[in-house]
């Protein structure tokens, strides 16, 4: 890749790939060119494979000229000026996808309270959704890390995607309407939310909350989320 292309970044993760190459005369050539380099029997996947040309001029500056996902982020590149070359930042935020995932989560953690009642749990699924958590990983007899926090550190404090989290979560608890947040309006007290209230993406990546489990206690809670 290098030799042949000479990007002026190359990096890959596993099958994931990211190049960032000087100008191309021909852009819709570019996935040929790097699947001629792979080693015989290899291709690229042309559904997940995207080539984004900038130096756009007609671009409002500052405004987002490209956006996409890459290992579970979104990658927000503005372009800042009109002087050549671009001066451009990157954002980085949560990919979509994610986002998405984190929401299934929480809507299969209401459903699980409503059909086991159990409030200790859907606490601490929430506690595990919005801040980090540590636990001792028997193999390796160690303490490790996880969560949001550690999983997106890269991201910003004030990333939309947090906010967006924040929101469908308060959502989803205090909403009285719907098939789901019908029946939660039944069965949850307004102590419980408030309990649940407060637990915040934003806060719990912002602050660096952190709780602890055991391995089995993890392993019960995140049963629910099979297939999330």
């Amino acid at each position: 890749m290098r030799e042949v292309l000479k990007p002026h970044y190359f990096a890959r993760y596993v099958d994931d790939i990211v190049v960032i190459l000087p100008h191309l005369d021909n852009p819709k050539a570019l996935k040929k060119l790097i699947e001629d380099i792979l080693p015989n029997g290899l291709k690229l996947n042309f559904s997940k494979s995207k080539a984004y040309t900038f130096g756009n001029a007609n671009i409002k500056s500052p405004s987002i000229e490209h956006s996409f996902d890459y290992l579970g982020f979104k990658f927000n590149v503005y372009q800042v000026g009109k002087d050549r070359p671009y001066s451009r930042r990157v954002d980085l935020d949560i990919a979509s996808s994610k986002v998405k995932k984190n929401k299934t989560r929480i809507v299969k953690s209401l459903l699980q309270y409503l059909s086991d009642g159990n409030f200790d749990d859907l606490r601490d699924r929430i506690r595990i959704l919005t801040c980090g958590y540590q636990f001792f990983d028997e193999r390796q007899q160690k303490r490790r890390s996880a969560g949001l926090q550690h999983t997106y550190k890269l991201i910003e404090g004030n990333a939309p995607a947090l906010v967006e989290l924040d929101r469908f979560l308060s959502r989803m608890v205090l909403s009285n309407s719907g098939p789901i947040c019908g029946w939660l309006a039944l069965a949850m007290t307004n102590q419980e939310r408030k309990e649940l209230l407060k637990y915040s993406f934003f806060t719990g990546f912002n602050n660096r909350e952190h709780f602890r489990f055991s391995a089995s206690r993890l392993a019960h809670l995140m049963g629910c989320w099979k297939y999330a």
